[in-house]
């Protein structure tokens, strides 16, 4: 169950955050002592978040949470963080999965799945019936395999096979 804070706060946060062409993966709020840190993945729906989009969401969201209107919310001071998701952040569900679609993935699987094996790249192509779809399907170098082997093919791999789905660094691909 979410604290009401949270429930006041988010349909603040999400439509400032869509009115700028972002979307929110994750609000927290984190007690520190006397103190709340209200902190904010963000992300930008055609690209990677900079540190100045950061930072535009940061100065407005202060601008509104400041005003008589809602700083009632707080009982003690609080510390905005506005944070883009990195480049290796972890996808911890269904609603992450649909807002990085398209997005280079790097995934983990309980099982082995065809040539794959248990860990390979892919292209994050969506998700239906409790299955996450991928496509161009791409070996990651190891000591068998000395460079990136990159196909055509797709996976559907289920929910409960998934050990971990993270964003992965096209860069990484261009060093090795």
């Amino acid at each position: 169950m979410q604290e009401p804070l949270t429930l006041d706060l988010n349909p603040i946060i999400s439509t400032l955050c869509e009115k700028n062409g972002f979307a929110v993966v994750e609000f927290r709020i984190i007690p520190k002592g006397n103190l709340k840190i209200l902190e904010i993945t963000i992300m930008k729906k055609d690209g990677f978040v900079s540190f100045n989009d950061c930072v535009l969401i940061s100065k407005e969201l202060s601008t509104i949470l400041d005003t008589d209107e809602y700083s009632h919310l707080f009982k003690s001071k609080y510390v905005l963080e506005v944070i883009s998701p990195g480049i290796n952040r972890i996808l911890k569900n269904e609603k992450e999965y649909i807002l990085f679609t398209n997005q280079l993935v790097k995934v983990k699987t309980k099982v082995k799945y065809n040539n794959f094996g248990d860990e390979f790249i892919g292209k994050l192509n969506g998700v239906k019936d409790n299955l996450l779809a991928l496509t161009n399907i791409q070996l990651l170098p190891n000591k068998k395999v000395k460079e990136t082997i990159t196909t055509n093919d797709s996976l559907n791999i289920e929910f409960n096979n998934l050990i971990e789905v993270k964003l992965f660094d096209e860069g990484y691909l261009a060093k090795h």
